[in-house]
């Protein structure tokens, strides 16, 4: 994709290929759009790295995981940049 310069740690396609979802080596987790080769979201709600990133089978939830030992489900729909809107443990 253009404009990106990572090494990516773990990536998860979105169940309907639009998007792709990427745990970067530099620890920040982002969804990019196929379509557009642009990024459209930074998730920052990690004090660690985020180094584990995957779609739900329906692609109505984004799971990410770190070295914080938590994993976190963000709201794929509805998740903007900074705090996941749903969290489990």
């Amino acid at each position: 994709m253009t404009g990106y310069n990572l090494a990516a740690g773990q990536v998860s396609f979105s169940p309907d290929g639009k998007r792709l979802a990427v745990a970067n080596t530099d620890g920040t987790p982002a969804v990019w759009d196929l379509a557009t080769q642009t990024k459209v979201l930074t998730l920052t709600d990690y004090q660690l790295t985020a180094n584990a990133i995957a779609y739900s089978p329906d692609g109505a939830l984004l799971a990410t995981g770190g070295d914080e030992g938590i994993v976190k489900v963000w709201d794929a729909a509805t998740v903007r940049n900074g705090s996941p809107s749903t969290m489990a443990a």
